[in-house]
């Protein structure tokens, strides 16, 4: 990769740059990615993340994984909306509510640092989701 497709300025709120990531297809976001530095310490990602489902290779499987996120893995009248990383590398899924927009936490997870699948020279974040 010669530059990452997108460049953030220091000033860049939260916002702007999640419109940015969103109007990425899969390819330019796995270029941003693999720009990237890798994750160093698993406390640096401790606590709530707000989480969006980005392109996933075209109409239909964008389609599905919506559908199988919001619909199937989600349990009832909620939306997935991230992640939490407690310390000891335990974590959980969040979701809203549709109702009173209340987060639920479901869906217990281990999480490591790991060689990453999309970059052999990266390390990124791996979770296991607990029976």
């Amino acid at each position: 990769i010669d530059s990452p497709p997108i460049l953030f300025s220091k000033d860049c709120c939260v916002d702007d740059a999640v419109e940015k990531i969103q109007q990425l297809n899969r390819k330019e976001f796995l270029d941003l990615y693999r720009a990237c530095d890798s994750v160093i310490e698993l406390s640096l990602v401790e606590g709530d993340w707000n989480g969006c489902l980005l392109e996933n290779n075209g109409q239909i499987m964008t389609w599905i994984s919506n559908f199988m996120t919001h619909q199937l893995f989600s349990r009832g009248p909620r939306r997935w909306d991230g992640k939490s990383f407690e310390k000891g590398s335990k974590g959980t899924n969040l979701f809203r509510t549709y109702d009173d927009g209340d987060i639920e936490r479901e869906h217990r997870i281990d999480y490591t640092v790991e060689p990453s699948f999309y970059g052999s020279d990266k390390d990124a974040i791996s979770a296991k989701y607990k029976s």
